[in-house]
């Protein structure tokens, strides 16, 4: 996905400014570098997040579920997110600033991407994101960035 060809069709076929397409491309790569989540206990951490972002508007919606299911190589984190987001909460916090920048990053873009995949984000859901960011420390360019292009991405509309 480096190469110089996809900004410029993006830029060009979706009509993005530049920096807009290339924002786009490093949320979208930042967001399949799910590889960075090593073991059972990381992505049980990722699942827990994306759960308390899909319910922070108190609904979880099929497509929410969908989101995590794309996502998340073994339901069985999934299962280990929602018992870590019932009995453990009060610990995420900790949990969360001992990421490493890179997962830190690709927790953040999947944060996002959970928050924009239903077509409408609320207050609750936006509080949360700024609170993670928080927690994690996540420098204020990477979040900006990676959230102007990802809601470029689920915002941009192809006239035929």
């Amino acid at each position: 996905m480096r190469d110089r060809s996809l900004v410029e069709l993006a830029a060009e076929t979706l009509r993005m400014e530049r920096d807009s397409a290339r924002d786009v491309q490093e949320a979208l790569e930042t967001r399949f570098q799910t590889n960075v989540f090593r073991d059972d206990d990381e992505w049980a951490l990722f699942c827990a997040v994306l759960l308390a972002m899909a319910g922070a508007d108190d609904e979880v919606l099929k497509s929410e579920t969908a989101y995590m299911q794309r996502f998340v190589p073994d339901l069985k984190h999934i299962e280990a997110g929602k018992k870590l987001l019932q009995e453990k909460a009060d610990t995420l916090d900790e949990q969360i600033a001992r990421l490493s920048t890179r997962q830190k990053r690709c927790l953040t873009a999947h944060a996002i991407g959970m928050m924009l995949i239903d077509g409408d984000y609320k207050g609750t859901e936006l509080e949360l994101l700024e609170s993670l960011s928080d927690q994690m420390s996540l420098a204020q360019f990477d979040q900006d960035r990676l959230l102007k292009g990802l809601y470029a991405l689920y915002n941009v509309s192809v006239l035929v």
